[in-house]
């Protein structure tokens, strides 16, 4: 799960981004196991939320998985490729 990003805010809290439900319901499955070893384990963290929720924030270099945001992103890079599906008439195909 090298692509979670983590960060924290005033007063103990903290939130996790993932990319994907199923890294989002993986983190949920641990997630009393962790706020156990946080409150009575190693870190001994009484006071602490921890908030576990899907990134929404867009990036540029992330991989496009459907056919219509592939072809978004390509018009982004290269805003010709719209004009050229237009002029051909070119359609997606779901």
């Amino acid at each position: 799960m090298e692509s979670a990003r983590l960060e924290s805010e005033p007063g103990g809290r903290l939130k996790v981004f993932v990319d994907n439900k199923i890294q989002l319901e993986l983190l949920k499955a641990e997630l009393p196991a962790f706020r156990e070893r946080l409150v009575s384990g190693d870190l001994a963290v009484p006071e602490i939320s921890l908030e576990i929720q899907p990134d929404t924030r867009h990036d540029e270099n992330q991989i496009p998985h459907s056919a219509q945001d592939r072809l978004a992103q390509m018009a982004r890079k290269n805003p010709l490729v719209e004009q050229l599906r237009d002029k051909l008439g070119l359609e997606l195909e779901f």
